[in-house]
């Protein structure tokens, strides 16, 4: 028995034992019960982007893991306000570069809004993180 027919194997046996409870769960609870049981038996559900984590992290290095993971949650650590005209753009050698749709909040994060972000970035991703430089939209080299 080859590996594939092994995996196909499994996998059946898997569907089967699946149905098997199914039916159990059916006999045993009746129609109106047996879903909700049913669903107290499967896997936990996960989130999308945890799945793409654990996969891109054996191809990716660990700073572009870092960064997706950073844009991932950017609006909820910075605020849906702050999220619609501060954008992180990339993580270089621990520097991460934010881009800044306007002037206003340019200033703005060079005062009291800044320390905000650069303390809840240190806190949510310690020393993975050596520096924050905020640049104007459209100023920042592409490579």
């Amino acid at each position: 028995m080859n590996k594939t027919s092994k995996i196909k194997a499994a996998e059946d046996l898997n569907r089967k034992d699946c149905y098997m409870m199914r039916d159990l769960l059916y006999q045993w609870y009746g129609r109106n019960y047996s879903e909700r049981e049913i669903t107290a038996y499967q896997r936990k559900a996960v989130s999308v982007a945890d799945m793409v984590e654990k996969v891109a992290s054996g191809a990716l290095s660990p700073g572009m893991v870092l960064f997706a993971r950073i844009s991932n949650e950017w609006p909820e650590l910075v605020g849906p306000q702050i999220a619609m005209y501060v954008t992180p753009v990339a993580l270089q050698g621990g520097c991460l570069m934010i881009e800044v749709r306007h002037n206003a909040w340019l200033n703005e994060l060079k005062g009291r809004t800044g320390k905000m972000i650069e303390e809840k970035l240190k806190s949510t991703y310690g020393n993975d993180i050596a520096e924050i430089t905020y640049v104007p939209s459209g100023r920042r080299r592409r490579n």
